[in-house]
């Protein structure tokens, strides 16, 4: 939802509701913090207590949880209430063996039939190129030895298809990385219209591409 999508608080209550934008992906949260956590979290500045939360919920470690995030070992007041919903809302997700190449055949024929069928198929082949970059990079920094579980999963979006690649492997592809070894990540680049890596919650790494679709046909 946007700014102008949240319903008018009722008059007296006095909370301040954060903005979710659809050029987040998921997961997303709706965090609820009461302006004691938020002092806490800033030393005694609750603009800065505001900041952190925010940041949490962008940045690559988004999907840890938020005690994990804000870990405090001391005692909280009363007044000292930090909570969280999380919600994906993924249109398919499949978990199988990294070395089982049919279901990640099955889950490109998946993405082509439901969201192409015969239109757009540039699109679907560039962004089929890009998925299986990342799927097969995953035997190099993750399961050398092709053994491992792999998570793909993917969602329609109003201008294009988002995926994302998951593996559980011990070692992990930062952004840095893919920044530093920009050459092995060209493909996937010049497929997609964005590439991003995150740490995933229970270890390994998160590949994410996005694909707009049908921009050469809206143009024309």
């Amino acid at each position: 939802p946007s700014a102008e999508l949240h319903p008018p608080l009722p008059e007296g209550i006095g909370v301040t509701p954060l903005v979710t934008r659809h050029t987040l992906s998921a997961p997303w949260r709706l965090v609820m913090s009461s302006d004691g956590m938020l002092s806490r979290l800033g030393n005694g500045d609750e603009k800065s207590g505001r900041k952190q939360i925010l940041n949490s919920l962008i940045g690559v470690n988004r999907d840890e949880p938020l005690d994990k995030l804000f870990y405090d070992p001391r005692i909280p007041y009363d007044d000292e209430i930090i909570a969280q919903a999380t919600w994906v809302s993924w249109d398919r997700q499949m978990s199988f063996p990294y070395k089982d190449e049919y279901n990640f055949i099955f889950f490109k024929d998946v993405i082509k039939q439901k969201e192409f069928g015969k239109q757009n198929l540039n699109d679907y082949h560039d962004l089929a190129t890009a998925l299986a970059e990342a799927y097969h990079n995953i035997g190099d920094h993750a399961y050398p030895n092709g053994n491992g579980l792999v998570t793909l999963r993917y969602r329609k979006e109003p201008h294009g298809v988002r995926i994302e690649v998951e593996d559980r492997g011990r070692k992990e592809i930062s952004q840095e990385s893919l920044d530093r070894h920009e050459h092995e990540f060209a493909l996937m680049k010049s497929c997609v219209d964005s590439v991003s890596v995150r740490k995933a919650r229970n270890g390994g790494s998160i590949v994410e591409l996005f694909k707009r679709i049908g921009r050469e046909e809206n143009a024309n």
